[in-house]
């Protein structure tokens, strides 16, 4: 699954809980995308420490 389409469920299920203004449907799913990374980054360099690997070695 693309972090495309991970952010469009986000924001749908967003929707159900709060009034989403659909106008600015990209900026959302544009925002959901860079927290999706930014999460991916984290946990591969809590996994990294884990396991004992430096960035320098990736």
């Amino acid at each position: 699954m693309t972090l495309e389409q991970k952010a469009k469920i986000i924001l749908e299920h967003l929707d159900t809980f709060v009034n989403v203004n659909w106008n600015f449907e990209k900026e959302y799913i544009n925002a959901i995308m860079a927290g999706l990374v930014y999460i991916q980054e984290k946990e591969r360099n809590e996994n990294n420490v884990h396991t004992g690997i430096s960035g320098s070695e990736l």
